[in-house]
């Protein structure tokens, strides 16, 4: 979030955005799952995780973005596949959610989490951030899969005038 910062009088102003071409963002990302080396669970897509033998990890989405756009993805992977009935998005969210084994406050601490202390079968975070975190923790083998149904995250642009 930018908003830490707007108004601060340090010359930082939320219009970013709107600054660039076409309300553009230089930056954005999909969301991507973490899983333990060699994929034991076989997680290939969001309807692998709503499977009982599943623990997620993510951030709370009341407490970070992140998390909302991971439930957005969810939701959207579900509608997808809901052939119409739209009871079935709805019950594919109760046990996504009932699969989270931790809700943190952000995504460091989901990090923490599923890396460090063995919680989760699968960590659920931005691609760009999942590829970092496979990278950091390179001797656990952790292994990245990016779903077929996704969503883009454009992220926030803070615009510094000096």
């Amino acid at each position: 979030s930018t908003r830490h910062v707007v108004g601060s009088g340090r010359g930082v102003y939320e219009t970013g955005q709107s600054r660039l071409p076409n309300n553009s963002s230089p930056f954005y990302s999909t969301m991507g799952f973490l899983v333990r080396k060699g994929n034991p669970k076989n997680i290939h897509d969001w309807s692998d995780l709503v499977r009982s033998d599943v623990k997620l990890i993510f951030p709370n989405p009341k407490t970070s973005g992140n998390a909302r756009y991971t439930y957005l993805a969810a939701w959207g992977a579900a509608d997808n596949a809901d052939g119409g009935d739209k009871a079935k998005p709805e019950q594919f969210m109760t046990q996504f959610l009932n699969n989270v084994e931790v809700f943190d406050t952000g995504g460091r601490g989901a990090t923490t989490t599923f890396a460090e202390r063995g919680l989760g079968d699968v960590l659920i975070s931005f691609e760009s951030e999942v590829n970092n975190i496979r990278k950091q923790y390179e001797a656990q083998g952790f292994e990245v899969v990016i779903p077929k149904t996704n969503i883009l995250a454009e992220f926030p642009v803070a615009w510094v005038d000096k």
